[in-house]
């Protein structure tokens, strides 16, 4: 068949429609392709795990900038107790079922070992199963040199005083407070907040509901984490429920108490000191201040013993 003649400067009606149709044409054969990709991962590739122990590898091409490139060396933990390095945080060991990562590796089912993960906010953030760990590894050696007690708690309140050392002296080294924060002051602020019950609840509900040795509140543990825009670092990955645990109880209220001075001293527009960070934390007004009545009974009776 004879083609048309087409006049000079003007286009084949044929190539105008043909690309007009042509971007239809590329994502409808890009999205058959994902759909034919997606059926694959999902049911495909497990039946070849099931069958010969280990489907093929779906793996991405490198990318030409990254090609040649050296792995950047570890840097040192940022505490000495720490688990991983700076930047990474503490996964535990755990049996991990077969998935399908975003760029369409297929990874089988197999036991994890305790490794450490890139953080996602890319700053320093502490899970919980690194703080038991913490817990664990270091916490024993305070059990030797206990804190003053108290005569209203007797032995019940000296249950708690290798954590409040523990994570006491943590926060101090991370934080490097001029002032630093003494162990005393945070066993005088459990004492007054929860009488050294783990189960203790303020009876509310929702953000305000506080639980724990600390009274830590669900709108704290929120903001604690990388979640919200309050803490710029030092991160505590947690939820309600471990508030429940001491130890976790205790390392997010003295994280806590380290911000609500940070913010008393911002308003008052210089140094504050650990009792203004108290009553920060514990939300008192300037005429409620009588409040803080037991804390400071506890905290003296504290320092005289030692």
């Amino acid at each position: 068949m004879r083609r048309k003649h087409v006049p000079a400067g003007k286009v084949d009606p044929t190539i105008e429609r043909a690309l007009q149709r042509f971007p239809q044409i590329v994502a409808g054969k890009r999205k058959a392709f994902l759909d034919r990709k997606k059926f694959l991962q999902r049911y495909f590739l497990p039946v070849l795990e099931e069958v010969f122990g280990e489907p093929p590898l779906i793996r991405p091409k490198l990318d030409k900038r990254r090609r040649g490139q050296a792995r950047a060396p570890e840097s040192r933990p940022l505490h000495p107790w720490r688990l991983c390095p700076a930047g990474k945080h503490y996964r535990e060991a755990a049996s991990v079922g077969s998935y399908s990562r975003k760029d369409g590796t297929w990874v089988r089912a197999h036991p994890r070992q305790g490794t450490c993960a890139d953080n996602p906010s890319g700053r320093d953030q502490l899970y919980p199963e690194e703080m038991r760990e913490i817990t664990q590894r270091n916490f024993p050696d305070f059990l030797e040199a206990p804190l003053p007690s108290l005569s209203k708690f007797g032995e019940s309140g000296n249950q708690y005083d290798h954590l409040i050392q523990g994570w006491t002296r943590y926060w101090n080294e991370v934080l490097r407070p001029a002032e630093p924060l003494r162990p005393t002051l945070i066993k005088a602020l459990i004492a007054s907040e929860s009488s050294f019950n783990s189960r203790a609840w303020n009876r509310q509900r929702g953000p305000g509901r506080a639980r724990g040795l600390m009274q830590v509140t669900d709108r704290t543990v929120r903001h604690l984490s990388d979640h919200d825009k309050e803490l710029r670092d030092h991160f505590l990955n947690l939820v309600e429920n471990d508030m429940l645990d001491p130890s976790l109880s205790i390392c997010a209220g003295t994280r806590w108490l380290f911000r609500k001075r940070e913010v008393a001293a911002s308003q008052a527009r210089g140094p504050v000191s650990w009792r203004d960070a108290v009553v920060a934390f514990k939300g008192i007004l300037p005429d409620q201040l009588g409040l803080m009545e037991g804390f400071d009974r506890y905290l003296r009776e504290l320092e005289m013993a030692k």
